[in-house]
């Protein structure tokens, strides 16, 4: 039997598999325990070669990090018919009277999320030794996928991006200005749309990149700050300082972006204007749910039903009210006219009668709007730019959001750009989020709960049976 027989700490094992080219397929992810504390990685060998295995698991996980055992590329032998597209994961420990905890944890965690994403996988791709052999309690009694999949993430996450294909199919002067990013350490969610559309007289795009550019800076930059003090956020004011922290950087680096372009120099709110960008930045502590934006990003909560609970309101839209209100022939007015009206007299005006957006304009700051909503059981979560705001409205979106089915939303989202372009078509990027926290007391609670649920006539014969079945979901 060949094996690697190579230890590396959780950053080298990070970038050992980011580098490495894979030559099969993988679809699940198999855990298991070595029983033994021992980590002599030839005893195992010895042990495999015994048995007639040419293969075994492919990654053993100690305190300090990973040992690499059998090549990835290379089908292992460890969950018997789990083998074909698996990578067999060994923690070092008996867990079958003790949860895995410390550093052994804290490593099989960072690999798993590594794993995950270098394959493209879901939580759920992550499945149990016992459920191929069940024979074995491997990976132990006291871990089920209930406690995995909460440990690693209680969020489904789910995130698209699209641009503008219908108007700029042919001739792409105009990206897609719009930014997501979330955080691979903490549930912290960032969603900017750049919304600066400058034109030349001529009529073409100005400056195609400097409104994204904006947009990437306030997820980056936001991000970074957020971090780096997200294990000390121990109240909501806290929260609220470090979200106001992270908008009032990125602003600042927005000027700057602005100063390097030389806007500063030309500006005249048409064909010279900010580059800008609207936000929304989310944290989950505590399973409540705390959220800074500007402008007409946003944020919305769905119960366990569907049926919209909570969202943001859209500044924007009602400036452009009241826009029309003082100019009753606005629609005689030139885009360029408009433009210079909206960014002039409404875009982060102090009367506060206008809208919020990060220029780079000091007065950004007075349109920062905060808050909480303590979430549920069930609650989908879906922060989004302006361009998903009325695909929010249809039922069968959401359905596919807490589906997370892509191919599904793929299609739903060009016909909708098809039949409405001016509803539908606009850049638009969202992140969701589907809360599966559970936080019954007991297995009693938990089991009235199924029965209620499913219409059942008869409890389950044992607590063991109940955790058969939420494994199962």
């Amino acid at each position: 039997m060949k094996i690697i027989n190579k230890h590396l700490e959780i950053k080298e094992f990070k970038k050992y598999i980011e580098e490495k080219e894979l030559s099969r397929m993988i679809d699940k992810i198999v855990l298991h325990h070595t029983s033994e504390e021992d980590n002599s990685l030839n005893k195992y060998k010895k042990m495999y070669e015994e048995k007639g295995w040419k293969s075994g698991p492919h990654l053993f996980i100690d305190e300090k990090g990973v040992f690499l055992f059998t090549d990835i590329n290379i089908q292992g032998t460890h969950a018997n018919s789990a083998n074909e597209g698996s990578i067999g994961i060994e923690m070092f420990g008996n867990y079958d009277d003790k949860l895995p905890q410390g550093k052994i944890w804290k490593n099989t965690k960072e690999v798993l999320k590594i794993l995950l994403k270098k394959f493209n996988l879901e939580i759920k791709n992550i499945h149990l030794h016992r459920e191929f052999n069940p024979q074995k309690t491997c990976p132990g009694k006291s871990i089920d996928k209930k406690w995995i999949f909460s440990e690693l993430n209680q969020f489904n996450l789910f995130s698209a991006t699209y641009p503008d294909f219908i108007r700029f199919d042919k001739n792409p002067t105009k990206p897609n200005e719009d930014s997501l990013l979330f955080s691979q350490k903490y549930p912290i969610f960032l969603v900017s749309d750049g919304v600066t559309q400058s034109h030349f007289s001529n009529g073409k795009y100005a400056f195609p990149l400097g409104a994204k550019k904006a947009a990437r800076i306030f997820c980056l930059e936001s991000l970074k700050i957020l971090e780096k003090r997200f294990e000390n956020l121990n109240s909501k004011k806290e929260i609220k300082d470090a979200f106001n922290d992270s908008f009032n950087y990125s602003n600042q680096k927005i000027k700057e972006l602005n100063i390097e372009y030389g806007i500063d120099k030309k500006f005249n709110y048409t064909d010279y204007d900010w580059f800008d960008t609207v936000s929304v930045s989310g944290i989950i502590k505590d399973n409540t749910l705390y959220y800074n934006f500007i402008g007409d990003c946003g944020l919305a909560i769905f119960d366990k039903d569907n049926k919209k609970k909570f969202q943001t309101k859209d500044m924007v839209s009602p400036a452009v009210k009241r826009m029309k209100r003082l100019y009753p022939n606005w629609k005689t007015f030139t885009s360029d006219k408009r433009s210079l009206i909206m960014h002039r007299d409404y875009r982060n005006n102090p009367n506060l009668k206008g809208y919020g957006s990060l220029s780079g304009e000091d007065n950004a700051s007075l349109y920062y709007s905060f808050g909480s909503k303590k979430l549920e059981k069930g609650d989908l979560i879906v922060f989004y730019s302006d361009g998903f705001f009325n695909h929010l409205k249809k039922e069968e979106f959401i359905k596919i959001l807490r589906k997370r089915n892509r191919k599904e939303l793929d299609s739903f989202v060009l016909k909708m750009a098809k039949e409405d372009h001016k509803k539908y078509g606009g850049d638009r990027t969202f992140i969701s989020l589907l809360n599966s926290n559970i936080e019954e007391s007991s297995l009693e609670k938990i089991e009235k709960d199924i029965i209620e649920k499913k219409n059942m006539s008869a409890p389950f014969s044992s607590s063991e049976e109940i955790n058969r079945y939420l494994d199962s979901l």
